[in-house]
Formats: C-alpha cells, sequence, structure tokens
C-alpha cells in the first residue's frame, strides 16, 4: 500500500464526510481552540482504530502464512474494498436498492448529549467518538488500515484518512460542495470506481510498500 492513493481517495470522498460530519464539526469547533481539540481528538481516534485494524491485519498475514497463503491481510483487503467499490457503484448506479449505512441519528443524539461539557472538552470527545461513526466510507479506510498488515501502518493509513478529511470538515462541506460543481452528483460513483481500483491494485500488487517506509521516503524527499 501507498500513501497517494488513500489520500486522493480521502480527498475525493471529503463532501461526503462534510455531509455527515459537517453540522457536529461545525458545533464542536466554535471556536479556534475548540476546533484544535475536535481534529486533534479525531486524529488520536482514528490512529487507535487504524493500529487495531492494523493488528488485525498482522494476525491474519500470520494464519495466512502458516496456511502457505502470502499476504493475506493486503490481499483480503484488497478484495473487501472492491466489493464496496462495486456495491458503491450499483447504488450509485440506481442498479441496486442497497441502504447505505446511516449514521446521522447516532451523531445527532451524540452532540446532544455533550452539551452540558465546556467546549474544549465537548469538542475532545466529539472529535474521538467520530472514529466509531457507523460509516461505510469511513470502514473502506478501516479495511485497507487492516490490509496494511500491522499497527503502525495501520494507524498511518488513517492518519492519511484523516488530513484528507480535515479541509472538507473545516468548511463544513460549504466550499467543497460549489467547488465541485457539475461533479457533485457524480462524486459517489467516481469513488466506488476509485475504490474497486485501488482495491484491485492492492490484491494484485505483490510487493506492497509498507506505509512507515513510504512516509519516511517522503519525509526525506522534502
Amino acid at each position: 500500500m501507498t500513501i497517494w492513493p488513500i489520500l486522493a481517495l480521502s480527498l475525493l470522498g471529503s463532501p461526503h464526510c462534510a455531509a455527515m460530519c459537517g453540522l457536529i464539526a461545525g458545533a464542536a469547533a466554535a471556536t479556534p481552540k475548540a476546533g484544535m481539540w475536535y481534529h486533534g481528538s479525531r486524529l488520536l481516534g482514528y490512529l487507535i482504530v487504524g493500529a487495531i485494524a492494523g493488528s488485525i491485519g498482522r494476525g491474519a498475514d500470520q494464519i495466512g502464512s502458516a496456511l502457505g497463503w502470502q499476504a493475506l491481510a493486503t490481499r483480503g483487503a484488497g478484495i473487501a474494498l472492491m466489493a464496496v467499490g462495486v456495491v458503491g457503484a450499483l447504488r450509485a448506479l440506481g442498479l441496486a436498492r442497497i441502504a447505505p449505512i446511516d449514521g446521522h441519528r447516532w451523531v445527532a443524539g451524540l452532540a446532544g448529549r455533550t452539551r452540558s461539557l465546556s467546549p474544549s472538552t465537548r469538542a475532545g470527545a466529539l472529535g474521538a467518538l467520530t472514529a466509531l461513526l457507523p460509516c461505510g466510507w469511513l470502514l473502506a479506510f478501516v479495511i485497507a488500515a487492516a490490509g496494511t498488515g500491522g499497527p503502525v501502518d495501520g494507524a498511518i493509513a488513517m492518519a492519511i484518512f484523516w488530513l484528507g478529511t480535515v479541509p472538507a470538515l473545516i468548511a463544513a462541506g460549504l466550499v467543497v460542495q460549489r467547488a465541485a460543481g457539475p461533479l457533485q452528483r457524480r462524486l459517489p460513483l467516481i469513488a466506488a470506481l476509485l475504490l474497486i481500483a485501488f482495491g484491485a491494485f492492492t490484491t494484485l500488487h505483490r510487493s506492497a510498500v509498507p506505509l512507515a517506509a513510504t512516509a519516511n521516503h517522503v519525509s526525506h524527499a522534502r
């Protein structure tokens, strides 16, 4: 797995993140300080989820090695990503009535229960719990994190996902949705096709480079 496909997918799907979490992000980040707490704790939550997913992937790789199946986590994640992409494409084309995972009610209930907290505490709590949202797009990146086959790489994968969502959430989706223009309606299909392509690449690419090594190469290149 490499950094750039994950970052590109995250940026492309950021309008979805803005639609799902834009209101809660706006409420939590009412001040610059609260915004730092919200996005910082959201990053922490993603790092923890990514590390857990990567650890599960490592366990799958160890089991696969014992059975003579190499890179089980990576290839399994690739197949799962393709499946998510196919479902998304069918839904975007109107060929399947598969209801998307709806976390809006959960988000609204979560926001309501934190009203009594101080602004910074509330922002931090909402940010951390965002990592637990029942969101299909988020799930796709958790699968990708599991496919890295390690807790460090899994955490890096989710950090990259977080980085791609920050601009849209800071703007609460307004700037992103306007900039998308005519492509707005096509974004679900485009994102689904990219998930399929990324899943196929992940499944077939036998010499995947660990994300930690890729990130270190990028930092030295600068």
